[in-house]
């Protein structure tokens, strides 16, 4: 039956150490954070893993969100609805807390997490692109010690990451935004709310004397990965914003991405709304920079 779960072995360490310890000795062992991802693909025997590790024990560790030194702490385990109610996001990081508000359901926000949505590497996951323009270092914990990893360097294809044998998402941190940047999240759904992205859209834009000194876009649901639009933010940094420019790098943005057909929309229809979106989001990005001048 597609609705039970397989057979499987559960561990459940309460080190890091012995997390680490466990995904370094057992073959074909997975992480489970939420599970509203893991539990439902192995329901419907997407994946069939032998191994099962939890990190539910290992919250008072992984599950923190705190500032320091300018820099945003998200613990992998934190839930999603846990930063949607973090005053820290909604005064550092709007854009990554307008997102969250936007995965899922109330329900699902309270059980999954940030590190399962980003670990999953979906190119729908709606947390990935406002941290793709904040510039976010992953930490990753493996037998070998810590080390960072920027964001951009995390996903390499539809359900495939960077993590080694071993190795587990522990942190991510956040630079808080400069003096003159806004940043914005656009996201597009077949349904207002609750709705995996059709297509979305982030941009953080840094303006000085009416011209974009630094600026990233970042697209979902539009390519193999969540996605930087390089070649398009080339075209608008170091221009002011304007009807051309906006027109010019939106039109860029649109052929960097590589959509694909599927029951939510045609690749043509996601290519175009990758033009709206990206309008869109570097609009609303600049109005909020505006603002921190004023």
């Amino acid at each position: 039956m597609r609705d039970r779960l397989p057979d499987f072995d559960y561990y459940s360490p309460g080190t890091i150490e012995d997390v680490v310890k466990l995904l370094s000795r057992l073959d074909d062992a997975v992480i489970l954070q939420g599970g509203t991802d893991l539990l439902v693909a192995m329901k419907q025997k997407d994946i069939h893993p032998q191994h099962v590790v939890s990190l539910k024990r290992l919250r008072g560790l992984l599950g923190q969100v705190y500032e320091r030194d300018g820099t945003v702490h998200i613990g992998a385990s934190v839930t999603l609805g846990e930063l949607q109610r973090s005053a820290i996001l909604k005064k550092e990081l709007v854009v990554l807390h307008e997102a969250v508000q936007e995965i899922a359901s109330y329900q699902i926000r309270n059980v999954a997490t940030v590190g399962g949505n980003l670990c999953n590497a979906s190119p729908c996951a709606d947390s990935a692109p406002p941290l793709l323009v904040l510039g976010a270092v992953l930490r990753i914990q493996g037998s070998d010690g810590e080390r960072e990893l920027p964001i951009e360097k995390f996903f390499t294809g539809p359900g495939k990451t960077t993590l080694r044998k071993g190795e587990f998402l522990k942190e991510i941190e956040v630079p808080t935004m400069k003096p003159n940047c806004g940043a914005a999240f656009i996201k597009l759904g077949r349904r207002l709310h609750e709705d995996i992205s059709v297509a979305s859209a982030a941009c953080m834009i840094q303006v000085e004397d009416e011209v974009v000194k630094e600026i990233r876009i970042a697209l979902g649901s539009v390519a193999p990965i969540p996605m930087r639009a390089y070649k398009a933010e080339d075209v608008m940094r170091g221009n002011p914003i304007s009807e051309e420019s906006l027109m010019n790098t939106c039109q860029v943005a649109m052929t960097e991405c590589s959509p694909i057909s599927d029951v939510r929309a045609r690749a043509k229809y996601r290519t175009a709304m990758v033009g709206v979106l990206t309008s869109a989001a570097i609009k609303k990005a600049a109005a909020r920079a505006s603002e921190t001048t004023t």
